[in-house]
């Protein structure tokens, strides 16, 4: 990688959303100039993604980023933040509804269970307004592609403002 260059590859977590900041701090502080993110990932914990997504807007990094292999559902946030975005002509993009799991505890009450199912549809809306804000489609355009668990090719990404140019 280069100077002004990182690398976020693997499942968002907040190990790899640690080391995905440090890194941007670090080119930040030094200059505050672009720097460019390659990205490939399956996505993995919301909260997570919209973390790294608001520290980068929030700090108004210059932040181009790379979409390379696959990109899926909360490394879509990740990906957001670049003020350029640009794909690789095989990247795909996945989106879907956002899904839960628990180990533990076991058995939850109704109410547990409420509360559970608000926030995920919470952050569903979220994810979607965010990427209407970003692109050229609307939220109720992205839920519809969620909830088709949609495959999206460069191509359909550019068409989308999902991206600003494949290369």
């Amino acid at each position: 990688m280069g100077k002004r260059e990182l690398w976020f590859c693997g499942s968002v977590n907040e190990t790899s959303a640690k080391a995905l900041l440090d890194g941007l701090i670090g080119l930040w502080r030094k200059k505050k100039a672009r720097i460019t993110l390659y990205i490939t990932s399956p996505g993995g914990y919301i909260p997570v993604a919209l973390a790294v997504y608001e520290f980068i807007r929030t700090k108004s990094i210059v932040l181009q980023t790379i979409a390379m292999g696959q990109v899926a559902s909360s490394a879509l946030l990740i990906f957001l933040a670049g003020k350029r975005r640009i794909a690789t002509a095989n990247t795909t993009f996945f989106v879907h509804e956002i899904t839960r799991s628990w180990d533990s505890p076991p058995h939850l009450a109704s109410r547990e269970l409420t509360r559970l199912a608000e926030a995920t549809v919470a952050e569903q809306k979220l994810m979607c307004r965010l990427l209407a804000e970003e692109t050229g489609l609307s939220e109720e355009q992205w839920q519809t592609l969620a909830e088709q668990q949609t495959y999206i090719t460069a191509q359909q990404a550019l068409e989308y403002g999902l991206v600003h140019k494949v290369i």
